[in-house]
């Protein structure tokens, strides 16, 4: 993420968590440090009046197409990614399907370095699947990319992958299992329980003691803070996320 300098926009129309409000925020560093009213302005704070224009949450596209490598007089990082900021993305994460395919840790180190100092946006990329890469899968440092891409119906050169031997290596070897449909953790069942003394934040279970597992407890919460618990891996005030980081209720 880019750095920037401590920057108030005034008299903005803000839009968020399904409200539209007027005010004014701060961010430094890339991140947003304060949203209120009638902000005074610091010494050395850039001042952005937004004369009432609307100022919403930048988007993040999981799933983009940017033709690098390979195919570039369809597009590339730097272009594809401007057009992508210019429509209010500020994060993108990028298909494998390129050419040559982003199916080893060459390929995609190989993309990130392609990124550096081109790509307007922040950036990640998809580790991609054939029928000869389980070992490459397996050797993956989850740390490198956002998921691991399967093309079980169609896809270009050599990345469809219809053999359930093949899936069933890849999907094993992420940490999936192949269930039978249903709600398990919601009841309990398939062995699929919180343990004893832990919580479990949903949108939707009831908030008492033992549906999800005996001695464990359910907290009723709204998808904004189900979400803030689930990044932060603890119970969490996700106001606290808006501004300054999480502040943890629960440890």
């Amino acid at each position: 993420m880019t750095a920037h300098a401590p920057t108030l926009i005034v008299n903005a129309r803000l839009v968020n968590e399904g409200r539209e409000f007027d005010g004014d925020l701060r961010f430094a560093d890339g991140r947003i440090t304060e949203i209120g009213t009638g902000l005074s302005t610091r010494a050395g704070e850039t001042v952005i009046d937004a004369a009432g224009r609307r100022l919403l949450p930048g988007m993040i596209d999981d799933q983009v197409h940017f033709r690098e490598p390979g195919l570039e007089h369809k597009g590339d990082l730097a272009t594809e990614s401007a057009a992508a900021v210019a429509g209010g993305l500020t994060s993108f994460m990028e298909m494998p399907n390129t050419s040559p395919p982003t199916l080893d840790r060459a390929a995609l180190d190989d993309k990130y370095r392609r990124a550096a100092g081109r790509a307007r946006a922040n950036y990640a990329f998809y580790m991609g699947t054939s029928t000869g890469n389980i070992d490459d899968i397996r050797a993956i440092d989850p740390l490198t990319t956002p998921g691991v891409k399967i093309f079980m119906g169609a896809s270009t050169g050599n990345m469809l992958v219809d053999d359930p031997v093949v899936l069933d290596a890849v999907f094993r070897d992420a940490g999936a299992e192949w269930r039978e449909a249903g709600c398990s953790m919601c009841i309990a069942m398939n062995g699929d329980l919180v343990p004893p003394g832990k919580l479990a934040v949903s949108t939707s279970n009831r908030n008492f003691e033992g549906r999800q597992g005996k001695g464990a407890r359910t907290i009723l919460a709204s998808p904004l803070t189900a979400a803030a618990c689930a990044v932060a891996g603890q119970l969490v005030d996700p106001r606290g996320s808006l501004f300054d980081g999480a502040r943890a209720l629960h440890a």
